[in-house]
């Protein structure tokens, strides 16, 4: 029965078709199986390996040090490609480590290239130069020649009148009617004393419509180095002018970054440690007649509250490590500073 209908089932075209395909896909299934495994044999034998089946590289560079503790060259190259290529596989960017450089021998070489500029009359290039510098490595002595220069360039082209048509952190800027002096200040996160000092303006109230002032893109930024007890102060970063200061002692000055917070003039002082209270014009008030009162923003300075820049009735004390922490300057000094920080755009770092 079963041998009837196997015949009459193959005595139909469209059944042996249906077969004879089924047979043919089979057929060509167990062929490609069978290359298969004969290529993968081969591939593993001849160290041809599917790049799926290779771990990927760590992005991590290491070499061999050396006697002088420099990488073995062929090593290193190579290994940092590998890097390269796992970072730009995963789409992620480290950082690129500060390089290291001789900071002494490349300070002299900055320096020719700005005093080479400011001959050629190019003092913003000059001033640019030496601020992308400083920024990097203002801390190391041997820049102090760059700061030394950087600070005169800034006198030229900040704190004069003039406007120098490439400078980006200054313009001339036409009065309109109704317009004072501590509104357009505003616009330039800077105070109106410093403006008006820009401007030789000895009364603001006499400013007057169309006149043509200067104006700069503030704020006015400060920085410490504790290592020579100078403040340096900057229209954005382009320094303008350095005093000597005085700082906490055993080091206890935080470094790091903070916020000009507020300023007070003849400020009422209460001694924490002893309780007395100094008045306003109390000449025995240690804060000289002048508060900034500051805020940690970054570094150890975090939330640190009670530090702040002012005045002294101790001279003796600029130049040492004599404070409770805060930043101390001689009282003209600090006068001029007072005129130049603006609560809340302000800021002021302290490095080593």
């Amino acid at each position: 029965m079963a041998a009837r209908r196997a015949r009459s089932f193959w005595r139909r075209p469209t059944n042996q078709f249906l077969v004879a395909l089924v047979a043919f896909v089979l057929c060509g299934w167990l062929s490609y199986y069978a290359l298969s495994c004969v290529v993968s044999r081969w591939s593993t034998a001849s160290g041809l390996v599917k790049l799926s089946d290779t771990p990927r590289p760590e992005p991590i560079v290491s070499g061999r040090v050396g006697s002088t503790g420099l990488r073995d060259e062929s090593n290193a190259v190579t290994l940092q490609m590998l890097a390269a290529e796992s970072q730009s596989a995963t789409s992620q960017q480290k950082p690129e480590a500060k390089p290291l450089i001789d900071v002494p021998e490349t300070s002299q070489t900055i320096l020719k290239q700005a005093n080479d500029l400011v001959r050629a009359q190019q003092p913003i290039g000059a001033r640019k130069l030496l601020t992308n510098f400083l920024d990097q490595y203002g801390d190391h002595d041997a820049c102090e020649p760059l700061w030394a220069l950087a600070v005169q360039i800034g006198q030229e082209t900040i704190l004069s009148p003039k406007v120098f048509p490439d400078d980006p952190f200054c313009y001339t800027y036409r009065v309109k009617p109704g317009e004072s002096l501590s509104q357009l200040a505003a616009r330039c996160a800077v105070p109106h004393q410093f403006i008006a000092w820009i401007n030789r303006i000895s009364d603001p109230r006499r400013m007057r419509a169309d006149q043509e002032i200067k104006l700069v893109r503030g704020p006015v930024n400060a920085a410490v180095t504790k290592h020579n007890l100078i403040i340096y102060l900057s229209l954005q970063n382009a320094p303008f002018a350095k005093y000597p200061v005085g700082l906490g002692k055993d080091g206890c000055t935080p470094l790091g970054s903070w916020l000009v917070e507020d300023r007070v003039k003849d400020p009422v002082y209460n001694d924490a440690d002893t309780g007395k209270t100094y008045g306003q014009n109390d000449p025995e008030n240690p804060t000289g007649g002048y508060w900034i009162r500051l805020k940690g923003l970054g570094g150890e300075a975090v939330g640190k509250t009670g530090f702040g820049i002012h005045g002294t009735i101790d001279p003796e004390s600029i130049g040492k490590f004599m404070s409770r922490g805060c930043i101390r300057m001689q009282k003209a000094d600090v006068a001029e500073v007072f005129d130049m920080l603006q609560p809340g755009a302000s800021k002021v770092l302290t490095r080593p």
